[in-house]
């Protein structure tokens, strides 16, 4: 059990983009994710997605007096690309319409190591034995 309580909004960031937030100044890009109107929290839709990243945007540069250098809105991914002061992105995670922010630029994945390739052999095939016992039998004999 942890004692320390964690500051609101900090399990909104996944860890590459902390790394990226904990770098001094320069420019950050995150994906921020945000929560539909409903108490449960699900995704927005497709058609409120505009509007809540337009309110998040600027309710995040009031409070912070710093304004988003970029911006792209996904309608159907719930979601909107920012890129700016690091200070600015970390705003978005004090925000209730927000359900996670990511970083947009994640390291690639480690390529899976090749194996050593080998010829393939084909399985002998067996012949079939001649005689009484190839031959099938008919109902009554």
């Amino acid at each position: 059990m942890k004692s320390a309580k964690r500051a609101k909004g900090v399990g909104k960031f996944d860890p590459v983009l902390r790394r990226q937030l904990a770098k001094p100044g320069g420019r950050v890009e995150a994906v921020v994710q945000l929560r539909g109107a409903r108490a449960a929290g699900d995704f927005a839709a497709p058609e409120d997605t505009e509007s809540l990243a337009q309110k998040a945007l600027r309710a995040v540069e009031r409070a912070t007096g710093l304004k988003a250098i970029e911006w792209h809105v996904f309608r159907h991914l719930s979601s909107f690309v920012v890129s700016g002061p690091a200070e600015l992105i970390r705003a978005f995670a004090q925000l209730d319409g927000v359900r996670a922010v990511l970083a947009n630029r994640q390291p690639a994945l480690a390529p899976i190591a090749p194996v050593r390739s080998r010829a393939v052999r084909r399985p002998v095939a067996r012949l079939r034995r001649s005689g009484p016992a190839a031959t099938p039998r008919r109902k009554g004999d």
